[in-house]
């Protein structure tokens, strides 16, 4: 499972093709999944999300061993933990698999997906930034000086 080669979305799961590995893998993350999570790791999504953010690799495994099991019932633990043991000796990295859960979670609709196009949320980044300017020139303008006299 050495580096991965793709990680195709499709309308509810991504399809994910690790070197090493015997066939491409689905990651499914529909509710019951979630729950399927939620009950693994002890925590509700939210905390989940933030161990995935902090490299938590208990947490990648649990998601990878539930996000599986609709494509693979006889999947176990023990598999998911060599699966990802190899695809980090291969070269891979832990932040890439925790971004293909991402995805996975977004394809199933657990977590929302951004509709917008590259273009439209650089637009969206120049409005922001300008506006920042401006908020930053009214505080600046409306600040009052410092009363204390300097030597």
């Amino acid at each position: 499972m050495g580096d991965v080669v793709s990680g195709v979305t499709s309308l509810d799961h991504i399809e994910v093709e690790f070197h090493g590995d015997s066939r491409p893998r689905k990651l499914f993350f529909g509710i019951a999944e979630i729950k399927a999570l939620q009950r693994r790791a002890g925590q509700p999504l939210t905390v989940v999300m933030g161990q995935l953010g902090l490299m938590n690799v208990e947490v990648t495994e649990h998601c990878l061993y539930v996000g599986l099991q609709r494509d693979d019932a006889k999947l176990k633990p023990d598999v998911v933990t060599k699966l990802l043991q190899a695809h980090l000796a291969g070269g891979g990295d832990l932040d890439q698999v925790n971004d293909l859960i991402t995805e996975a979670m977004k394809a199933g609709g657990v977590l929302k997906r951004d509709k917008r196009s590259p273009d439209q949320l650089r637009q969206q980044i120049a409005r922001l930034e300008a506006e920042l300017v401006l908020v930053e020139a009214a505080e600046e303008a409306t600040s009052e000086p410092d009363p204390t006299p300097t030597s």
